[in-house]
């Protein structure tokens, strides 16, 4: 999508300058730092000339870089008004909520719940799917919220904070972090060597958390062995569940009975990970407060952190 892909170029564009280099910007973007720089330079052999001055310490615009940055700016604004402007002219009585797919079988049921029993006349029209793909739909405006996590790429969206949760690691009998039958949940500190002799199942890029769970192994300095890659964290929990890999998850992904001879869990402390619930919407919707409302009236934070508690 065009106006995706030149909104994600504006914001990893401002934040390497702000950031002074390629690799302090993707650890600020929870990216790679190959990934960031394979991006801008594709961008740059499609444009036919250079947007940065790498020779330079820290690392700066060219003088075409400021000008396409100034053009991207001016273009981004005016899309942003143009929105705006069709959103006052429509009769907007419902709110259209994204969800992550990863909250939706366990989150969403409760929350239309406790949204109809205060608004039975009003409607949410819910729409589910990955990080990435609902944070399009929310920059051109197909959306107003999206329930998610932490991090959000892009200056144009605003968000009202939730909750923060734990996450876990599911491990499965191959692992050396495994005892069979064993029910009790731990807290364990990731450290290496154990967790590099692990069989994980891992997420597509497109996955918000899957992108905090790189930056977490760089940290670590673990490299994963992944034996499947999924698009949808609880398609990689129902996986580890089955005793056919390892893989981490939030809170709400935990299920309440599961098989100990194939599958023992194990707390994360707050301190190395945990992810942070928060509901997206555009700078520009004017949404904040019927957001804030929607969070407050259906106590979404206590429905979060109340869905599995160890």
């Amino acid at each position: 999508m065009l106006f995706r892909s030149t909104t994600q170029l504006l914001t990893y564009l401002r934040t390497i300058i702000s950031a002074g280099s390629v690799t302090a910007a993707a650890k600020r973007l929870y990216i790679s730092q190959p990934y960031l720089s394979r991006f801008v330079t594709e961008n740059e052999r499609q444009l036919g000339y250079h947007l940065l001055d790498r020779s330079r310490r820290p690392i700066a615009l060219t003088s075409m870089g400021v000008q396409y940055v100034r053009a991207l700016e001016q273009l981004n604004n005016q899309y942003n008004k143009l929105m705006h402007d069709l959103e006052k002219m429509a009769d907007v009585t419902h709110l259209r909520l994204g969800i992550n797919q990863s909250m939706s079988t366990n989150v969403a049921p409760p929350l239309l719940y406790r949204y109809h029993q205060v608004h039975s006349e009003s409607q949410i029209a819910f729409t589910e799917g990955i990080s990435s793909e609902l944070g399009d739909l929310l920059l051109t405006g197909r959306i107003d919220a999206q329930l998610r996590l932490l991090p959000i790429f892009s200056n144009e969206i605003m968000y009202h904070a939730i909750c923060e949760l734990p996450v876990y690691l599911l491990v499965n009998d191959s692992s050396p972090l495994f005892t069979s039958g064993r029910r009790e949940i731990l807290t364990l500190p990731v450290k290496a060597p154990r967790f590099r002799q692990v069989d994980y199942i891992t997420l597509d890029s497109g996955s918000g958390f899957m992108r905090q769970l790189d930056v977490f192994f760089d940290e670590q300095r673990i490299r994963p062995k992944t034996i499947f890659n999924v698009r949808f964290i609880q398609t990689a929990a129902n996986l580890a569940y089955h005793g056919l890999g390892c893989t981490f998850v939030p809170q709400y992904c935990l299920h309440r009975h599961f098989d100990a001879t194939r599958c023992n869990i194990i707390k994360v402390p707050l301190n190395q990970l945990s992810v942070k619930v928060v509901m997206a919407y555009r700078r520009d919707s004017g949404m904040g407060d019927k957001v804030k409302q929607l969070i407050d009236e259906t106590e979404l934070s206590k429905l979060l952190q109340d869905l599995y508690q160890d």
